[in-house]
């Protein structure tokens, strides 16, 4: 079933946010790069951004966008904005490039992965933590783009086109559980572009396990 007549361009992120569908990608249909839908009618985000929206979450009740714009709603948010449900603002002063992966752990952190080596001025390898207030680096970052995040069993799994997460040999996924990393068996012989988990199962996307 068509969820009215669509968007014009491109969607590359979805989640659910006070029981709307939102959508981020490189659209200009009913708001610019991002948009929301109640399942009658579509809704645009103050002015969306000026660039492509990559990655969505939900983070202490508002509403993460991330990607390679540079505004939010007309104010500077460098590649990561927040949504109140009336305004935008930024979470990051200086990123020096894309955010493609948004995540939560422990449920009180937000995760962002990409093609980024600072974040709010940090300096964080392709990975990076957000508390509410601050910008860290997640155990040392990993060496090339991250593209996926989720958790697993209380532990924060990240995917992309990496082959080390710190100085730990992976192959484009690890775990991480707040003091270390760990390989997941064999790792990936292709870049990892999605996660998720179903039940106690993952599930990858565009990758194929080793061995």
């Amino acid at each position: 079933e068509a969820l009215g007549p669509g968007v014009n361009d491109e969607v590359d992120a979805l989640t659910v946010w006070n029981s709307m569908l939102i959508m981020g990608g490189k659209f200009s249909y009913y708001g610019q790069n991002i948009c929301a839908y109640d399942g009658n009618v579509w809704y645009q985000l103050g002015s969306g951004t000026d660039d492509d929206v990559y990655a969505l979450t939900v983070f202490n009740g508002n509403l993460i966008a991330a990607g390679k714009f540079e505004h939010a709603g007309g104010i500077p948010a460098s590649k990561i904005a927040r949504w109140n449900g009336s305004s935008w603002s930024s979470l990051s002063s200086n990123t020096d490039d894309r955010i493609h992966a948004l995540g939560l752990y422990n449920n009180s952190i937000l995760v962002a992965g990409g093609r980024f080596t600072t974040i709010g001025g940090v300096s964080a390898n392709h990975l990076a933590q957000w508390n509410g207030t601050n910008w860290s680096q997640v155990g040392g970052g990993v060496d090339d783009r991250v593209y996926a995040i989720t958790t697993y069993r209380g532990a924060l799994v990240v995917g992309g086109q990496f082959r080390f997460a710190d100085s730990l040999y992976v192959d484009r996924i690890a775990q991480w559980d707040g003091l270390g990393w760990t390989r997941l068996i064999t790792g990936m012989n292709n870049k990892v572009s999605a996660l998720i988990v179903k039940g106690y199962i993952f599930h990858f996307r565009r990758s194929q396990v080793l061995g």
